[in-house]
C-alpha cells in the first residue's frame, strides 16, 4: 500500500514529471533508488533514498535546497556524489566501469572546484580514502 506523501509527492509534481507511484512506494519499502522523467526534456532524475551510514548522514547534512514551482527540492554536492559513487564501486566489488567512468567524470569536470579537504577527511571516515587517492590519480587529478 502506497503511503499519503508518496502520492502527494507525485502530484505536486505534476504535469511536468512523469513518475510511478507504485515504484516510488516500492522504493521507499526497499530502500532502493527510483527514477522520474521531466516530461519537457526527458532527462531522468535519480531519486535515492537515504539510510542511516555515516555517509548518508553527511550527505543529508550537506545538501541544498533547489526551489522549483513544484515545490523545494534537495540536491547534494558534487562531493557527496563522487563518494557515494565510490562506495558503489566498492560495494560492487570494485567491478564496475560504468560506475569508476562516473567518479573520473565528476572529478574531470569539477576539477580545482572540488572540495578535497572534505574528501579526504569524509574518505577517511567510510573506509574509501584508498580508492578516492585511485580515482584522483586515475583522472590526473
Amino acid at each position: 500500500m502506497r503511503s499519503q506523501w508518496v502520492d502527494e509527492f507525485v502530484g505536486r509534481l505534476g504535469d511536468e514529471f512523469f513518475a510511478d507511484a507504485d515504484a516510488i512506494a516500492r522504493a521507499v519499502r526497499d530502500g532502493s533508488s527510483v527514477n522520474i522523467f521531466h516530461n519537457p526534456t526527458s532527462i531522468k532524475v535519480d531519486l535515492f533514498l537515504a539510510g542511516d551510514s555515516v555517509l548518508e548522514r553527511c550527505q543529508l547534512a550537506r545538501r541544498s535546497r533547489v526551489r522549483l514551482r513544484a515545490g523545494d527540492i534537495y540536491v547534494h554536492s558534487a562531493e557527496d556524489i563522487l563518494l557515494q559513487k565510490l562506495m558503489w564501486y566498492r560495494l560492487g566489488g570494485e567491478v564496475s566501469d560504468r560506475q569508476w567512468r562516473d567518479i573520473l567524470g565528476i572529478i574531470a569536470v569539477q576539477g580545482d572546484r572540488l572540495d578535497r579537504t572534505f574528501l579526504q577527511s569524509t574518505s577517511r571516515a567510510t573506509g574509501l580514502d584508498a580508492l578516492l587517492k585511485r580515482a584522483l590519480n586515475d583522472a590526473g587529478a
